[in-house]
């Protein structure tokens, strides 16, 4: 019952790819007690970083997002000048 991965198959696998959590958490169970804290803080480390990237990427767009709708209104506010003004001067 469970999963059944073998930490040597894992260990043959690229140098470059790491093992999922899933697997990860496999191979600590086995490892015992003293390889849950190592595991953990990897864990949390990934996770971490994937939120930081996560949330610096919101922050980016919602900054461009707030300069685009700042540069629209100015640009009505430009024109809406414009067409007082030359209303003002038809009328006067």
């Amino acid at each position: 019952m469970g999963l059944k991965v073998n930490p040597m198959e894992i260990k043959s696998r690229s140098t470059e790819t790491e093992p999922s959590t899933l697997e990860d958490i496999a191979i600590t169970a086995r490892g015992g007690m003293e390889t849950w804290r190592p595991a953990l803080q990897r864990l949390y480390l990934t996770r971490a970083s994937a939120y930081r990237g996560a949330l610096k990427s919101f922050i980016e767009g919602y900054q461009e997002g707030i300069s685009r709708s700042w540069r629209k209104r100015k640009i009505l506010l430009k024109h809406r000048k414009k067409a007082i003004l030359i209303k003002i001067q038809l009328d006067g």
